[in-house]
């Protein structure tokens, strides 16, 4: 492929896990008289020179790269991928289009269609992921953007503010279903998907009935507090619903997160029943050593002694791992 970090064309922190058929995307392309820069979604970069030969101009591909570049004369830029792909950008470096070649070996891979929705200067995006047999088999993902009426079909809630600009807010399917993201200072606060739960949990706004609802609240610095799965909303609203249940605290039923700086330090998972212990998985970050390297732990309530055991050398490669 192109050499760069793959991406899919999602908002910074998002990954798809469907089959895209995408290897090494490229998200954008500046060029200038001596070249063309192209850039990765995680920032890295690589450098297409400009040469000259007979009065032929050609882009030469950096030491790695088997790509080929190409400034067309309407000043939009054409890749084509080493691994069969072809990246179209518009005049201004945005990317607007992946052609995906098919694949013998993958004859149903996904076709990728990326837009940023007619704003101009809004970062593409993939919006579409098509079934080559199967054309009207596709999966539609929706942004906010500002500039788009409505919002990239953003869904709305109360308790629950607008997603920042470029951020995924829907996921339709094939079958009429729909993933909902909700959020909350920009943050991601909600995911609520097809199923069969349902959300009355106290001090949460509630979900429409036939969601598998998860929750997620934040320490103010940011970092994930509590998540409340599908499991524990459902057990929540079986309680209400059924006084005679074990009436375990909604706040117990969340898997509850402690940081040490930017390390996750412990994970306390739900109440498994009125009475017993929450499990508890504590990780315990050894003092780096850059000479002789060191070890992480793993405890786990329930779990006699150390539960794992990771060594590193000095160069912070594993060398060790016990359970």
């Amino acid at each position: 492929g192109g050499g760069g970090t793959p991406s899919r064309g999602l908002p910074t922190g998002w990954t798809l896990s469907a089959d895209s058929g995408l290897g090494g995307a490229y998200a954008r392309v500046a060029v200038y008289s001596d070249g063309v820069v192209t850039t990765f979604v995680d920032g890295s970069a690589a450098f297409f020179k400009r040469i000259v030969d007979n009065g032929v101009v050609s882009w030469v591909a950096p030491r790695g790269f088997d790509d080929v570049v190409v400034v067309n004369a309407d000043a939009t830029v054409t890749i084509h991928g080493s691994d069969g792909l072809i990246y179209r950008f518009d005049n201004k470096g945005a990317l607007v289009a992946v052609e995906t070649v098919a694949d013998d070996l993958k004859p149903a891979g996904a076709e990728t269609t990326f837009s940023n929705g007619g704003v101009a200067g809004a970062p593409s995006k993939t919006v579409e992921l098509t079934d080559r047999l199967a054309a009207t088999r596709s999966i539609h993902l929706y942004y906010q953007q500002t500039g788009l009426a409505p919002s990239g079909g953003c869904p709305t809630a109360g308790g629950f503010t607008a997603p920042p600009d470029g951020m995924l807010c829907r996921v339709d399917y094939p079958d009429g279903t729909q993933t909902r993201l909700y959020y909350q200072n920009g943050l991601l606060a909600r995911i609520s998907d097809p199923g069969d739960e349902t959300t009355t949990a106290p001090g949460t706004t509630a979900a429409p009935e036939g969601r598998a609802v998860t929750d997620i609240t934040y320490h103010p610095n940011g970092q994930i507090k509590a998540v409340m799965t599908p499991t524990a909303n459902d057990r929540v609203a079986a309680q209400i619903a059924v006084p005679a249940l074990d009436q375990i605290p909604a706040a117990e039923l969340a898997s509850d997160y402690t940081w040490n700086g930017s390390k996750v330090e412990t994970v306390t998972l739900p109440r498994p029943g009125l009475g017993q212990t929450r499990p508890v998985t504590t990780i315990g970050y050894g003092a780096v050593n850059y000479t002789t390297g060191g070890t992480t732990t793993v405890t786990v309530t329930g779990v006699t002694g150390t539960a794992r055991t990771v060594a590193f050398d000095s160069n912070g490669r594993t060398i060790g791992d016990a359970f």
